[in-house]
C-alpha cells in the first residue's frame, strides 16, 4: 500500500537530511532525525546517541559520500511507515594515516559499498523520525591505488591536495 504524497515528500526529505548530515559530519543534527527510542542495527543494535558517537569515531579523517535511491514505502499504521532505500556509499581516506578493517589492503585508499537501508519511520509532534534502521550490505569494493589513479589523483577535501598545492 502506498502512502500520501505529503508523507512521501517528508520521508524523502528526512532521508536526504540523513545523508547530508552524515557526509558533512553534522552529528547533533543527525541525532535529531531519530526517535529517542530508535534502534539502529548498522553496527549492531544501538540507540541514536551511541550510533552517532560510533559514526563520529569511525568517520574521523574520512571523507564520505552516501546516496539513497528508489525509495519504496509501505504504510504500517497512521503513524508508522516502513521504507527500503537502495544505497551507494564511497569512503576515502589517506592510506598513510587510516585503514578500514577488515578490508584494508595494500594501497587501499577507500571503499565503495552498495546495499539497502531498511527503515521504519514514526510520525511525532515534531514530524517524521527514524524509529529503526538497518543496513544490508551487498558489496564492499576496496579502492586500490594503481598507476596514475589513487589518492593523489583525487581532489577530495581533507584527503588529497588541490592541484599545485601541498597538503597541509
Amino acid at each position: 500500500m502506498g502512502i500520501p504524497s505529503d508523507d512521501y515528500q517528508d520521508l524523502v526529505s528526512l532521508k536526504a537530511r540523513y545523508f547530508l548530515y552524515l557526509d558533512t559530519k553534522q552529528w547533533p543534527q543527525l541525532a535529531e532525525l531519530f526517535a529517542p527510542d530508535a534502534t539502529i542495527g548498522t553496527f549492531g543494535d544501538s540507540g541514536p546517541a551511541a550510533f552517532v558517537q560510533l559514526l563520529a569515531e569511525r568517520l574521523a579523517g574520512i571523507t564520505c559520500v552516501h546516496q539513497g535511491f528508489t525509495p519504496r514505502f509501505e504504510q504500517v499504521s497512521a503513524v508508522e511507515v516502513h521504507g527500503v532505500w537502495a544505497m551507494q556509499e564511497v569512503l576515502y581516506w589517506d592510506p598513510a594515516t587510516h585503514s578500514h578493517s577488515p578490508t584494508d589492503l595494500p594501497g587501499q585508499f577507500g571503499v565503495r559499498g552498495y546495499g539497502h537501508y531498511h527503515d521504519t519511520y514514526r510520525r511525532t509532534a515534531d514530524g517524521w523520525r527514524i524509529k529503526s534502521q538497518s543496513l544490508q550490505r551487498l558489496v564492499d569494493e576496496p579502492l586500490i591505488a594503481s598507476g596514475a589513479f589513487g589518492p593523489a589523483s583525487l581532489r577530495i577535501a581533507g584527503v588529497a591536495p588541490e592541484p599545485g598545492r601541498a597538503k597541509a
